[in-house]
């Protein structure tokens, strides 16, 4: 089996096979030549070891990290895990009651500053009522 050699952000070399690796259309494009022994840098600050094994290994995403998951679907173009992710994010705002729910689901305190948590609330509630109607057709 062959493998290939990715860089972290925070400056760990990981192993993956290429079957693993080649989810992302990014790496797959990089290695288009087959040159299997270059190593590919990844320059995104929510490519870190963690995040890299969780999306390679089992897609194990939980609440706190799913926002970071979501960066690294879009730096390396992984469409199956920007929907996972994107599912992922539809089922947290459903099991949610109201805002307050959402924010320590989410733990989201900390991104956002006030204005825009407050755009945020308006947007569940918004979600919140859309669903609610999808869910009744």
């Amino acid at each position: 089996m062959t493998h290939i050699t990715l860089q972290t952000y925070d400056k760990y070399y990981i192993k993956f096979p290429i079957e693993k690796a080649f989810k992302s259309n990014v790496i797959k494009q990089a290695f288009e030549n087959e040159n299997y022994n270059e190593i590919f840098y990844l320059n995104n600050k929510y490519c870190t070891k963690k995040y890299i094994e969780i999306i390679f290994d089992d897609f194990n995403i939980d609440n706190y990290n799913i926002k970071n998951i979501i960066e690294i679907a879009n730096y390396l173009d992984m469409n199956d895990l920007f929907q996972y992710s994107s599912k992922k994010i539809m089922e947290i705002i459903q099991s949610c009651t109201c805002f307050q729910d959402l924010k320590n689901k989410l733990n989201i305190d900390y991104i956002y500053n006030e204005t825009e948590l407050k755009k945020l609330e308006i947007l569940f509630e918004h979600n919140k009522k859309i669903i609610h109607n999808i869910n009744q057709i």
